[in-house]
């Protein structure tokens, strides 16, 4: 009996060991900061029993479970998924779907788990259908108001005569406003009456609503004020002004805001400022009540630039670490230019994305094999949101199948933009009137000391005018501590300012000040924080034929340069020189890009 519980006992054993070895994983990082990314999710080591079992009433669900503590991400499809392995902690549950024609997903989740806690949630999917909207004009408001169901307005604009929409099966009220056309004007057409109808799950509807021209309504059904906006972080001060004096009426912020406005008044729109956004100047108007009164803001992308005069510059690196493919250093001349301030952020490319979707230059995948991908008209990837990548920080979870929404995750606006590819960052340079810079340029801009004329040239081993480096100096790995899980851990773009602190770890206990870490000419984060896309094809031997004016990297190549090292690299791989290769329909959650503009004339030797 003895010799039988010990060889139950030793099987048991294998048996659990052979389990744990199965379901652990580890992410290693190599000494350039580029680890190999797991094409599926990371899961954590079985260290504790919790568990999070979700059940959902749709067959094609996507579960996205997020630690609060660490940011590790795990991913989960089907009606049911079980989490396993979990420590105790706070934790978000989101949600997608391989169906998102037809299921509707809820709203994320916050909770907290208890240590040996096996947790139940169980979770509904909307069931939908679907409502096309056909107009006479190009640009309306549509407010899609549910009648049966405790649920917001769902408020979009029209930039075309038709729109599909995704809805909750039930009786809707909807509702037409005139929009300025592209050049600002607005006709002096009359809204249709509303319109109820019933949407049916699984199911179109089509619904034609017919502008008319005519004098001007009843005041009983003059329309309201609609102020759009290009973002959802819009907000502003509504003023009444008379004689020089303005009266504050209210504060209102959204991406679509109703007023109702006497036409015996004068108004005044003051803008609030945003982040990475120039602010609308100021508007005074006053209500027309023979014609609607539509609204747009739009807040342009800011693209904040240092200057980079016309001068020689050192390309590559001769000093002792220097790595094959950054030989011969050379001395080459460089014309005048300007270069991004900052890495291109989330809240910046996200406003992007939604501008070059309504434009029909890009669109958002919804096949379950790359849902979530954002491609060209080439079918090429030009970026991953959170519904394909959960470490990707912008999510869409639009209910329009025509122009999707894309939204920075919540406090991730100022973060740089991650799983982008080359061919991503070069279209929003081209929409945004500037361009990526060479990898000579991006050189220079990071390293190059200003030194007078006639005196030898300088250049800094680091992005921020710096030979040594720390933790105080740059975002990037410098312990070697190996990672147990892959987390993204960028900061927002020019943090390192001098006047924030580094949180607290194991390691430093104690607060530390960051250093104002600017390059010699004053851009941030040209160390660290994440790869950045630039306009050279790559080649191992390139600095052996570079040109001596303005180098533009090879003629062609298979693969695009990215410099500065990551958030994941030592500090070997975020020196000045350091180049990597990748192709440039490829993305990940390390590699993003800032912008560079041309100056004219061009300098000469």
């Amino acid at each position: 009996m003895f010799l039988l519980r010990t060889l139950i006992f030793v099987f048991l054993l294998s048996a659990n060991c052979a389990i744990c070895d199965v379901d652990s994983s580890e992410v290693s990082i190599s000494d350039i900061g580029f680890p190999s990314f797991p094409n599926s999710p990371i899961r954590a080591k079985q260290s504790s029993e919790s568990s999070v079992h979700v059940i959902a009433n749709a067959p094609e669900a996507i579960f996205f479970l997020r630690s609060a503590k660490d940011s590790q991400a795990w991913k989960g499809v089907g009606r049911e998924y079980v989490f396993s392995g979990l420590s105790s902690g706070t934790y978000t549950l989101s949600f997608s779907t391989e169906n998102p024609d037809y299921f509707i997903p809820p709203k994320e989740i916050h909770f907290y788990l208890n240590r040996s806690e096996n947790k139940e949630i169980k979770v509904t999917f909307q069931i939908a259908g679907k409502l096309v909207i056909n107009t006479n004009l190009e640009h309306s408001q549509v407010l899609i108001k549910p009648l049966n169901r405790h649920q917001n307005t769902n408020q979009d604009e029209m930039m075309t005569n038709t729109k599909t929409y995704t809805l909750p099966e039930g009786k809707y009220l909807i509702r037409l406003f005139q929009t300025p056309s592209q050049s600002g004007r607005i006709s002096h057409f009359i809204a249709p009456e509303p319109v109820e109808i019933e949407v049916k799950a699984f199911q179109t509807e089509e619904l034609s609503m017919t502008y008319h021209e005519g004098a001007a309504l009843p005041p009983a059904k003059q329309p309201r004020t609609v102020v759009t906006s290009n973002i959802p972080m819009a907000s502003f001060t509504l003023y009444t002004t008379k004689e020089d004096t303005d009266t504050v009426v209210g504060h209102y912020s959204g991406k679509f805001v109703q007023l109702n406005l006497s036409p015996d008044e004068h108004y005044k729109l003051v803008f609030d400022e945003v982040p990475s956004y120039r602010t609308p100047d100021p508007i005074e108007l006053q209500i027309d009540a023979k014609i609607q009164t539509p609204i747009r803001i739009n807040y342009t992308s800011l693209q904040e630039t240092v200057r980079v005069p016309a001068g020689k510059a050192i390309i590559g690196d001769a000093g002792t670490d220097e790595k094959i493919n950054e030989l011969p250093a050379k001395i080459v001349m460089i014309s005048a230019f300007d270069i991004g301030t900052y890495e291109v952020t989330n809240a910046q490319f996200a406003s992007w994305l939604n501008q070059a979707s309504k434009e029909g230059t890009i669109s958002y995948i919804t096949e379950p094999a790359n849902h979530g991908e954002v491609v060209n008209n080439d079918g090429e990837l030009v970026f991953k949101t959170f519904e394909n990548d959960p470490f990707s920080q912008i999510s869409t979870q639009s209910h329009s199948t025509d122009n999707p929404t894309f939204t920075p995750l919540p406090g991730k606006d100022s973060f740089p933009v991650i799983n982008v590819s080359w061919l991503g960052a070069k279209m929003y340079c081209q929409d945004n009137k500037c361009r990526l810079p060479t990898e000579a340029e991006w050189e220079k801009a990071a390293g190059m000391d200003q030194t007078p004329p006639n005196t030898p040239l300088k250049k800094f081993r680091f992005g921020f005018g710096k030979d040594e480096i720390d933790s105080s100096w740059a975002n990037y790995k410098s312990d070697e501590i190996a990672a147990l899980h892959f987390q993204v851990l960028t900061t927002p773009v020019g943090f390192y300012n001098g006047m924030n602190f580094l949180p607290l770890s194991v390691l430093n206990k104690n607060q530390i000040r960051t250093h104002l870490a600017i390059s010699p000419y004053g851009a941030y984060d040209m160390s660290g924080n994440v790869w950045e896309w630039v306009e050279d094809w790559y080649d191992s031997a390139y600095y052996k034929n570079m040109s001596d004016v303005d180098p533009q990297g090879p003629v062609q190549g298979t693969e695009r340069v990215a410099k500065g090292g990551c958030y994941a690299s030592f500090a070997n791989g975020v020196r000045v020189s350091e180049r990597l290769g990748l192709p440039l329909n490829y993305a990940d959650p390390y590699t993003g890009f800032r912008v560079a503009r041309d100056v004219k004339p061009r300098a000469s030797l």
